[in-house]
C-alpha cells in the first residue's frame, strides 16, 4: 500500500480527448474528485464513493455531467479523501 496520500498530474497533459490521473490512498478513504472549469462551476463529478486503500485511476472524456463536450481551456481537478485536498490544472485542447 502506499504511504500517503497523493494525486499525480494528468496525462497527457494538454489532452485531447480523455485524460487519466492517478491516485494513491494509504487507505480506505471516501474519495469525491470533481472538474471545475476556471470560473468554479462544477463540470463532472469522477468519484463520490469509498476506495480502497492502493493504487487508482480517475479518467475524464472531456464531457460535462450531462455528456455533452465541453469547450477547450483550463479546468480544475479537485481531488478530496477525508481531510486531504489536491487540486490539478488540465489543459483541454480541440
Amino acid at each position: 500500500l502506499p504511504i500517503k496520500f497523493s494525486v499525480s498530474d494528468n496525462y497527457p497533459n494538454p489532452f485531447n480527448p480523455t485524460t487519466v490521473v492517478e491516485l494513491s490512498l494509504p487507505n480506505e478513504r471516501f474519495v469525491t474528485a470533481v472538474v471545475y472549469d476556471v470560473t468554479g462551476r462544477e463540470v463532472k463529478i469522477l468519484a463520490s464513493h469509498w476506495m480502497n486503500g492502493g493504487f487508482h485511476q480517475l479518467n475524464w472524456d472531456g464531457t460535462d455531467m450531462h455528456g455533452h463536450h465541453v469547450a477547450a481551456g483550463i479546468y480544475l481537478l479537485s481531488v478530496r479523501a477525508d481531510n486531504d485536498q489536491r487540486i490539478r490544472k488540465m489543459t483541454l485542447l480541440k
